[in-house]
């Protein structure tokens, strides 16, 4: 089995463990509730003054690697997710939204400790500042998981360091890393990641990945560059769309750009068809309900 479910007394799901078994695409990350704050400000700037927000507009979504997991499932790539959530009422929400969309959640455990929680302010360009409060993402970790038995695993920079080094050496599938948020990384994760997805600012900031196998590296608007070993073998460009918030734009090219290669898509079109799922998510408010699923993305592709 791929991963040891368990239930909320501790005890293993065996019905979850066959369920599993086949899924070919391992998460291993974040799982928060998404705060988002509209409208309170038109403008969000490094220089500006800290605003003090009247919340009119608030929507509450899961979030974290949890929006990679939905997006996979939305994609038909057989996905299953491996994370700790809190025994609180924002992880009841969080599971229940994840379970209604159809995600298997059997690798999801339930701790005594609070739920993270992100609150997203989204300005009226549909830029973002984001606060993170990690809470029980601090203890994910992947003792419980046969990472063989997978044929990828995408985890984030958003659980612990020392359980991204113990997955990565036990993959022997395909290994992702979306590095993000930025943060050092140790030469033995860069070298054994067959592919680290970034953006430009987290590719600058982080400074070791042109030694990296592949790095994809979004460019917002302007759309994605593969490189492998820092020399460019592939580049693709972004639909021209209207974005009211770009929240959830990281998350769907993960999605896509992974269930892309791990079916053997050539490298140049999965780069496409990631940017593509990025632009459809920019047009459409909070990170979770901007995913495209495949049917709205092979129609935007063709």
């Amino acid at each position: 089995a791929l991963i040891t479910p368990f239930t909320k007394s501790g005890a293993v799901d065996e019905a979850a463990v066959r369920r599993l078994a086949g899924a070919p695409v391992l998460v291993i990350g974040d799982a928060m509730l998404d705060r988002y704050v509209y409208g309170a400000v038109d403008r969000l700037s490094p220089e500006a003054p800290v605003p003090v927000l009247k919340i009119e507009n608030e929507l509450s979504v899961p979030g974290g690697a949890a929006n990679v997991v939905r997006n996979l499932h939305a994609l038909k790539a057989a996905v299953a997710f491996v994370s700790i959530i809190g025994d609180d009422d924002a992880g009841t929400t969080l599971l229940s939204s994840l379970t209604a969309q159809g995600v298997d959640v059997s690798g999801v455990r339930r701790v005594d400790a609070p739920t993270g929680i992100a609150m997203i302010v989204v300005d009226g360009a549909g830029e973002n500042q984001i606060v993170v409060a990690p809470g029980a993402n601090d203890q994910v970790t992947a003792g419980h998981v046969d990472i063989a038995a997978a044929d990828a695993v995408l985890c984030q920079l958003e659980i612990p360091m020392s359980t991204l080094i113990d997955v990565a050496s036990r993959t022997t599938g395909m290994f992702c890393l979306n590095a993000a948020p930025a943060a050092p990384l140790p030469s033995v994760l860069v070298q054994r990641a067959d592919l680290v997805i970034v953006n430009e600012h987290e590719y600058r900031a982080i400074g070791v990945l042109d030694t990296a196998p592949m790095v994809a590296i979004t460019l917002g608007a302007e759309g994605a560059v593969l490189l492998e070993r820092g020399r460019e073998v592939a580049r693709a460009t972004a639909p021209v769309v209207d974005a009211v918030d770009t929240v959830g734009a990281g998350d769907a090219f993960c999605a896509a750009l992974v269930a892309g290669l791990v079916t053997g898509m050539p490298a140049q079109d999965a780069l496409g068809r990631a940017c593509t799922a990025g632009a459809i998510a920019v047009t459409r408010y909070g990170a979770q309900p901007s995913l495209p699923d495949l049917a709205e993305l092979s129609a935007w592709s063709t």
